[in-house]
């Protein structure tokens, strides 16, 4: 957590690995278009 980067870095693979296997490709697709935005309000 001390390492903002790193951190959303695992955070990214770790709700990816969720999503693929709840194989709801809706869900995915939503969860990634708000990565960017939450890795930008944590890391700004």
């Amino acid at each position: 957590m001390d390492d903002p980067v790193r951190y959303a870095e695992h955070d990214r693979a770790f709700h990816d690995v969720i999503m693929q296997e709840s194989g709801h490709r809706i869900a995915r697709g939503v969860v990634r278009a708000l990565e960017g935005q939450v890795v930008n309000t944590v890391v700004a």
